[in-house]
């Protein structure tokens, strides 16, 4: 069988290994009957060879480095159910070249996107309450980033580390805490003022 798998909640299951070698994954829904609520931690580690992956809406849950150093995977669709998405759980995806979140996504892990060479635009959805640090450092080839209105507080320092091609940073919230924006950064603050005008 593709799929190694452990009661996540009483009821519930959450995805420990996938065993295959397709380069389309889609992620099974249930488990007889019993919802998978979590992609489990290393759940699609290394998995080169994977392309493309289809997570149901029932996930919940994108644990510590579930995709991490998966070098082929292109893009990913979040489903509006995921809430959290862990450390690391996208490191090292180096050919990923798109993500669309989810509307109900709340929180983005540590270094969850670091090292995602190919990513050229990132869009954190309203929902979004929290972006630890370094999440999306060393994406080479980011050029715009827009900020959700839910988060509060951005380190630019912390976050969008070794940037060197970022020139656009959106801000839907002009409450935003903007901290050590690089000379290079534009950034769009609505009905507010950039650090650097002030």
């Amino acid at each position: 069988d593709d799929w190694k798998i452990y009661i996540y909640e009483e009821g519930k299951i959450s995805i420990a290994e996938y065993r295959g070698s397709s380069e389309n994954v889609a992620i099974p829904d249930n488990f007889d009957g019993f919802p998978v609520v979590s992609i489990g931690q290393n759940a699609f580690l290394d998995k080169d060879s994977l392309v493309s992956v289809t997570i149901p809406d029932s996930v919940t849950l994108i644990d510590r480095e579930a995709f991490r150093c998966c070098k082929s995977l292109e893009k990913i669709v979040i489903p509006d159910s995921v809430k959290e998405i862990e450390s690391y759980a996208f490191y090292g995806c180096e050919n990923l070249t798109s993500v669309d979140f989810g509307n109900s996504l709340e929180k983005i892990g540590y270094e969850a996107f670091k090292f995602c060479s190919s990513l050229t635009s990132v869009v954190i959805p309203d929902s979004v309450k929290k972006i630890d640090y370094y999440a999306f450092s060393c994406c080479k080839s980011l050029t715009d980033f827009t900020i959700g209105k839910s988060v509060l507080s951005f380190d630019c320092s912390q976050v969008l580390v070794r940037m060197e091609s970022l020139h656009t940073i959106t801000l839907k919230n002009a409450g935003t805490d903007l901290i050590n924006v690089p000379s290079s950064v534009q950034v769009i603050k609505p009905k507010a003022k950039s650090l650097r005008e002030q």
